[in-house]
């Protein structure tokens, strides 16, 4: 699967789209103060995170990589080990980001000889045993932690926890894209860097480790939100195909792009779910993906054309002032 190349610039293009949509998450318990609504709004959170993760990787590097269910899996894994031997949740969402950015590093290492050919393959492998196994024997009852002394069982405080979360990785990952970190990884991407040279895999082990923690934290939110019992689903090889949409469809160089591709896709799932054909939701995501990998900069990029923020901005803040 190719990647459209990464435009030269267009991280502050972006920011008016981030913005209105961090605004909107903000007034999303608001406008639905239901415990459903606040548990779908974690869902979304954990889904950004996992969109960020794809960034780093599928618009950076340009390497599709399927790793990021298995992530997922051990930043759950880690989180529920922790919190069962009593640290608090602040240390299990740091062990969550570590072990997360490990899995990634095991996803990469036989791969290493050569990423670009060879790094899809092997992370699928990693996700599919990892699916095999943590599910089945890692993840038990948990009882819901508490954070600075507030208690993440309720799904109100979870999500606004979680989006404080999600905020700040936005605010690093977009950061380190204009620092010469996220420079070098783009020159990779494009080919012509130092992590194309055998015996240089520095960049390529900095990308998926960021991945890999970026994920792992998604999967700290998703073990506090299910008690420590998330969907297997969650961790199948399926849904790391169905999780490239989430960059693709929202543009996969941008964080406005992870944000609006994390939207569409809980949508899509939410109305498969409601029209009874879950099975559907896979195959109606790629079609997407395929329709819209032709326009690099995604539906974010879109929005940002035809000035849609901006209308959107107007309209949020009639919201504030109502």
């Amino acid at each position: 699967m190719s990647v459209p190349p990464a435009p030269a610039s267009g991280f502050r293009r972006h920011l008016p789209t981030a913005g209105v949509l961090l605004a909107a998450a903000v007034l999303w318990p608001f406008l639905l103060p239901t415990p459903a609504a606040h548990g779908t709004g974690s869902q979304a959170v954990a889904l950004v995170l996992i969109g960020l993760s794809l960034t780093v990787t599928v618009g950076w590097l340009r390497v599709v990589t399927l790793f990021q269910p298995a992530a997922v899996a051990a930043g759950a894994a880690a989180t529920g080990a922790l919190l069962v031997r009593g640290h608090g949740a602040g240390v299990a969402l740091a062990g969550a980001a570590v072990l997360g950015g490990i899995a990634g590093m095991l996803a990469l290492a036989p791969a290493a000889a050569d990423p670009r050919r060879w790094l899809p393959a092997t992370s699928l492998l990693l996700t599919v045993a990892t699916g095999l196994v943590v599910p089945r024997y890692v993840f038990r009852p948990l009882a819901p932690p508490a954070l600075l002394g507030m208690d993440l069982g309720r799904h109100r405080t979870l999500y606004f926890t979680g989006l404080a979360v999600a905020a700040l990785a936005c605010a690093v990952v977009g950061a380190l894209q204009r620092a010469r970190f996220g420079r070098r990884l783009l020159t990779v991407g494009a080919g012509a860097g130092a992590g194309d040279v055998p015996g240089s895999p520095r960049p390529w082990v900095e990308g998926v480790a960021l991945s890999g923690a970026l994920a792992g934290i998604a999967g700290w939110v998703g073990m506090i939100l299910h008690e420590g019992l998330p969907s297997p689903l969650d961790f199948a090889p399926t849904t790391a195909i169905a999780y490239l949409a989430i960059p693709l469809l929202g543009g996969a160089w941008s964080i406005a792009g992870a944000l609006v591709g994390a939207a569409v896709f809980l949508l899509a799932a939410r109305i498969a779910l409601a029209m009874g054909h879950a099975a559907v939701t896979l195959p109606a995501v790629l079609l997407v993906v395929a329709a819209v990998m032709g326009r690099p900069g995604g539906l974010a990029g879109w929005a940002t054309r035809v000035g849609a923020t901006g209308r959107a901005a107007q309209l949020l803040r009639r919201l504030r002032l109502g």
